[in-house]
């Protein structure tokens, strides 16, 4: 498996990385809670040998994993990556999208299971 370098990063993540990816994201929403959508990213790949699950960790988004999407996809895995609720594109119980704000964290782990059904 070829492993990206540091050398020339931006410009590899730019033009191959980002261009391969787009061939296979769609990104989508659900509701667990009515009025509160969750943002996910699914990466299909056809005839995947699994399925990866990424779940990005506290003021993250899925922006941030899409590196190592890419490797999973170059594997043949299909891959989702959710954006949390308070995170990314997803329902926030704040306008400033800069903050994050959870209610409870149980919540997080809650979404994953519907995400899972997609």
């Amino acid at each position: 498996m070829e492993i990206i370098s540091s050398v020339n990063y931006s410009e590899t993540m730019q033009k191959k990385v980002e261009p391969y990816l787009e061939k296979y994201r769609v990104i989508k929403y659900f509701e667990r809670t009515k009025g509160e959508p969750i943002c996910y990213e699914r990466y299909a790949m056809p005839d995947a040998k699994a399925c990866v699950i990424i779940s990005h960790g506290f003021t993250e988004n899925s922006d941030k994993y899409h590196e190592q999407a890419y490797y999973f996809l170059n594997e043949g895995y299909s891959v989702y990556i959710i954006n949390h609720r308070g995170h990314g594109r997803s329902f926030r119980m704040t306008k400033d999208p800069s903050l994050v704000h959870i209610k409870d964290f149980n919540g997080l782990t809650e979404d994953l299971p519907s995400l899972r059904q997609r």
